[in-house]
């Protein structure tokens, strides 16, 4: 009921069918979360969830470091997707919840843990490129190429040094003819797969 002045009052009615008239939706899941992101790495996220009365739906997600403002207002059963980057390293718990246009809100929705850091899945992508997280479709000529250019060239340094230290070795200079011979080794050799990240 909102008052309009004087004696006028606007008074909003809402008449369920076979349900409560201000049912709350039903809470929100993410949809297929990624395990891992890199650090400043813009990452998407999907969740969906329906409303008993197909009202129009608001998300906000919670990442571990703060949360978002509501989303604007989606209809019952669409999907919201929304993008986010940490600033940190670390492993973070995700979740989402929902209200609906009349304010009835759910519960978080299941917490989705992330780790977020430099090197993710195993070493390699040193230009980065496209990447999964995983050697499959990620290291190619290109990190090569880049990886030598750095070394011996005066190239760009890689965004991710430890990504860059494919044979693990760590120490002050993580970067040496090792890591290049590294790579070589496994990209013509059948070498050893680089190290994974910690």
């Amino acid at each position: 009921m909102t008052h309009l002045g004087n004696n006028n009052y606007e008074i909003y009615i809402k008449i369920g069918n076979g349900v409560s008239a201000n049912s709350i939706p039903v809470t929100p899941e993410l949809i297929s979360p990624p395990l891992a992101t890199r650090k400043l790495e813009t990452t998407s996220f999907s969740a969906s969830t329906t409303d008993p009365e197909n009202d129009d739906i608001f998300y906000q997600f919670s990442w571990g470091e703060g949360t978002s403002n509501w989303s604007a207002a989606f209809p019952s059963g669409d999907t919201c997707t929304v993008d986010y980057a940490w600033f940190n390293e670390g492993t973070f718990d995700v979740s989402v919840r929902t209200k609906d246009i009349w304010g009835a809100t759910t519960d978080w929705s299941q917490i989705h843990t992330i780790k977020v850091g430099c090197c993710i899945g195993e070493r390699g992508n040193v230009d980065s490129g496209a990447d999964d997280g995983t050697l499959s479709g990620s290291v190619d000529i290109g990190d090569l190429v880049y990886l030598v250019a750095f070394s011996f060239q005066g190239g760009p340094a890689p965004t991710c040094i430890e990504e860059a230290d494919i044979d693990g070795s760590g120490g002050v200079l993580p970067i040496d003819i090792a890591d290049i011979v590294a790579m070589v080794s496994f990209m013509f050799q059948g070498g050893d797969i680089p190290a994974s990240c910690p």
